[in-house]
């Protein structure tokens, strides 16, 4: 089969099919399409779940970031920084709760890394 003429879904959606078959052994089947049997299951209940939209690529980076910083915290540190330009992650983030004692103060790694 000339798997250079399908794309990736189409390839994931002919693998789902051919699982499907009857008398067809899902490993050798794996194996044809150079894939593992994880791979292949993962595919497979995806396409029950989900239909062939499940068949597309998913998104990697995660949905949300617990570390994630707001754009008006990091303005503000920023602020700090070039009222006073020879203080460091320490101090700033000593101001910072001083200034903000209602929000959540970013750790010092943070402060650093946004210095950088």
């Amino acid at each position: 089969m000339p798997w250079k003429e399908f794309n990736t879904v189409d390839l994931r959606f002919q693998f789902v099919l051919d699982s499907f078959q009857i008398g067809v052994n899902f490993t050798q089947l794996c194996a044809q399409y150079g894939i593992s049997t994880k791979c292949g299951y993962k595919w497979k209940d995806r396409f029950i779940r989900e239909g062939r939209e499940g068949l597309l690529d998913k998104k990697k980076s995660p949905k949300n970031s617990p570390a994630k910083i707001a754009e008006d915290t990091i303005l503000e540190i920023i602020n700090i920084k070039n009222h006073r330009k020879f203080w460091g992650a320490k101090k700033i983030l000593d101001t910072y709760k001083k200034t903000f004692p209602d929000r959540k103060a970013p750790n010092r790694s943070t402060i650093e890394r946004i210095l950088k």
